[in-house]
């Protein structure tokens, strides 16, 4: 049953597990991904590359296939609760199974053939050091807090609202269809908007377009509303697909930058610590981003867990044929859409105030590639007189 104590002690056991490997995967990533090569314009273009392979193939096919399977599944068993709540336990399980193991494999062929080319320093920092780097390191600590800040964000499930509410989870694949073309060629003017513009533009563009465009979604979808919820453009299954399909159209011409803009500057603050130090803390920036991003996502996490109970949400309604009332669809609805864009706005604050302009980063470049050039210099010095 679903409140099984030894289900639930397995699940923290798992999720401890978890958390743990995690965090040592998380620091062994973004350090490699940071000293792959030491030119930031070619380290934007694989990490372009790498995204677009991987949000394609990792993301946007397992998910397009699940939604159809999802509709395809209600069709099958629409009136057998018991055979659809099992095909969509067997569905899930196996895609989860699957994803996992592919993507696993993917990232090992990935580590494993990658090699670091930045030369990193002879000595190690202490643990004292590395705490004192973060701390001073201004645009670490302004990605750190708007990531804690926009963490808090209260977000509903766009499955939810496309499953519970308008009962079509291939909402998603249908809205995204005229924006398909878009997907990838929006990573080809990720370098032009680089060199173009500042990265604390393109930062809080990426990660608040999204939420932006939400807001007219939601007065769309309130036209035609009565007070007691119900009627309303968001129960519409047509109109509320071509406002998704604009939504997607518009937000996938970002979806590049999105992809690419937060591994940047989170690679430019740790090449500002090698600047100012002369060494690099993937290690404690890694955790103490991660500590933080984990511990305002949680609170939100709880909120928003509570709010669709006090509003009567029926977690289990769609896999047995139940319907939400009026309210509960609302609500959805707006969890999806407008409390996001307004809960999650705090995280543009902190960036406002990131000063790593094109000029001071154009600076510590040429400082760094005079720097890295003379260890490598003295590293082979060395080697050949050994």
């Amino acid at each position: 049953t679903q409140t099984d104590i030894t289900k639930l002690a397995f699940y923290l056991i798992l999720t401890i597990a978890r958390e743990g490997i995690t965090t040592f995967q998380t620091i062994s990533r973004t350090g490699l991904m940071s000293t792959i090569t030491p030119h930031p314009n070619d380290r934007t273009r694989l990490i372009t590359l790498a995204n677009f392979a991987s949000g394609f193939f990792g993301e946007k096919l397992p998910e397009q296939a699940v939604t159809i399977l999802i509709d395809v599944l209600r069709s099958m068993y629409l009136n057998d609760a018991g055979k659809l709540a099992k095909a969509y336990t067997n569905l899930f399980v196996g895609m989860g199974c699957f994803t996992t193991i592919a993507s696993s494999a993917s990232s090992f062929w990935f580590f494993y053939n990658t090699e670091e080319r930045v030369m990193q320093s002879i000595k190690t920092p202490s643990v004292l050091m590395s705490i004192k780097s973060v701390i001073s390191n201004k645009p670490l600590l302004l990605i750190t807090l708007s990531d804690f800040l926009s963490g808090f964000a209260i977000k509903g499930s766009e499955d939810d609202y496309y499953t519970d509410v308008l009962h079509f989870s291939s909402m998603t694949l249908v809205a995204g269809i005229p924006a398909a073309p878009i997907s990838p060629a929006s990573y080809a003017w990720v370098p032009w908007m680089r060199r173009r513009f500042s990265s604390r533009l393109l930062y809080i563009l990426a990660k608040e377009i999204g939420n932006i465009l939400y807001i007219p979604v939601f007065l769309f979808g309130c036209i035609g509303m009565k007070k007691d919820f119900s009627g309303g453009m968001y129960q519409k299954v047509v109109p509320m697909g071509f406002a998704m399909a604009l939504w997607e159209i518009i937000w996938t011409l970002f979806f590049g930058l999105k992809s690419v803009i937060g591994t940047e500057m989170y690679n430019e603050a740790m090449d500002y610590c090698e600047w100012k130090n002369g060494y690099r803390t993937e290690a404690m920036a890694s955790v103490t981003k991660g500590i933080a991003s984990k511990l305002s996502t949680s609170v939100s996490t709880v909120v928003t867990t509570a709010i669709k109970s006090k509003i009567g949400y029926q977690t289990e309604a769609f896999r047995v044929g139940k319907e939400q009332t009026d309210k509960v669809k609302f609500y959805l609805f707006a969890m999806f859409t407008i409390i996001p864009a307004v809960t999650g706005s705090l995280g543009i604050i902190p960036m406002l105030f990131y000063n790593l302009n094109n000029k001071r980063k154009e600076q510590m470049y040429a400082e760094l590639l005079v720097r890295r050039k003379m260890l490598t210099t003295a590293a082979e010095t060395d080697n050949i007189e050994a």
